[in-house]
């Protein structure tokens, strides 16, 4: 059987192409909808707000200062009102902000930041269960399994 096909092609192209159509069409109602679970995210149509642009920030074919000028500019222009980019805005620091966190915690993807949480009883298989389902998408709540 062969692989699925991504609507999301590897390239810096298809990456300012996503920007773009960002950009100009779905930041607007970002701050109002980015929580919307009943809207398809993934198509750069989709009446969602969702940027679709993780992938690209991650492997590189889009930089996140890109992105961070891009919604800068708007600001500027004053094409959109500052109260509408806010949150995006906010998201691209937190993104930076958990990479250091990374980098300065290097136990936090084993160990909690805050030691009280390591006395945190467990109900060891029970939880162990829930942990695999959890792992595997088959909790059985669509929105946690997508």
């Amino acid at each position: 059987k062969p692989p699925p096909q991504s609507d999301r092609p590897a390239s810096e192209a298809s990456a300012q192409a996503r920007l773009s159509n960002f950009l100009k069409n779905k930041l607007r109602n970002y701050e109002k909808a980015r929580s919307r679970a009943d809207v398809r995210t993934s198509s750069p149509s989709a009446a969602s707000p969702v940027s679709t642009l993780s992938p690209y920030l991650r492997w590189g074919q889009l930089s996140c200062r890109e992105l961070y000028w891009g919604v800068k500019d708007i600001e500027i222009s004053r094409t959109l009102p500052k109260e509408k980019l806010k949150t995006f805005s906010r998201r691209l620091f937190w993104r930076d902000l958990a990479y250091f966190h990374f980098h300065a915690f290097p136990k936090m993807q084993t160990e909690p930041i805050r030691a009280h949480y390591a006395k945190h009883p467990w109900d060891g298989e029970r939880d162990t269960k829930l942990l695999k389902a959890w792992q595997r998408g088959q909790t059985g709540y669509p929105i946690v399994d997508a």
